[in-house]
Parts: structure tokens; sequence; C-alpha cells
């Protein structure tokens, strides 16, 4: 089975949750050695708002449904028909983990970059 990219999906949650809050503070609440997208409570959402479903409820409005939270990164989907291959499953999810914490870390933010090149300057 070839690795899904979900680079595009949390691109868009992450916009998702800068044009909810107005700005990128949402970020500070994310600890990115806890973060997994299975848990509830340890997802980007579940770290924002308390748990997943009361961030879903939080975000929805007429241009974010309920259903886009596969296509913005928030879940994967499953195959429901054949839950027999849990491993497969759960590759995803850690797929889907790893792609917000290279989306986070720190070296993605412009200011951080900035600081560090300020810093190596001879």
């Amino acid at each position: 089975m070839a690795k899904v990219s979900y680079a595009p999906n949390v691109s868009l949650g992450i916009q998702t949750l800068n044009d909810h809050f107005g700005n990128e503070e949402w970020k500070s609440k994310i600890d990115l050695n806890d973060l997994d997208l299975k848990d509830t409570e340890y997802c980007v959402l579940g770290q924002v708002f308390g748990n997943f479903y009361d961030g879903l409820n939080a975000i929805q409005n007429n241009s974010f449904w309920y259903t886009d939270r596969y296509s913005h990164g928030f879940a994967v989907t499953l195959d429901y028909g054949d839950m027999s291959n849990w491993k497969r499953e759960n590759k995803k999810w850690n797929n889907l983990t790893e792609e917000w914490r290279k989306q986070l870390s720190p070296q993605k933010d412009p200011w951080y970059r900035r600081l560090i090149k300020m810093l190596t300057r001879g």
C-alpha cells in the first residue's frame, strides 16, 4: 500500500483554524510531543478545544461541514469493510499525525526562520 500524502489536507486544516481564530495563536496550545490524531483529546482539535467533537462543532460554519474532517486533515477515512487490518488503519493515523507535526514544527514558522537567519549571520 502506497503512503498517502496528507500534506494538502493538513494545510486546509491549518487554514481553517487560522480563519476561525483570525490568527495563529491556536498553535500555542498544541503539544507536538503529545499530538496523536487517533485520540480525541490529544488530536489537534482536542488540544485546542478540549476534544475532537467540540472542535468540529466550533469550526463548523457555512464553508466547513462535519464531513470536511477528512479533507481538512482532522481525521482519516477508514475501510469499515475490512477492519481486520488494524495495522494498516493505524498507519493512516500515524501518517496524519506526522504530517501535522511536520507542518506545525517551529522550523515551519516564518518568525522562527527569521530568528535563525539573524542568529547565524556572522
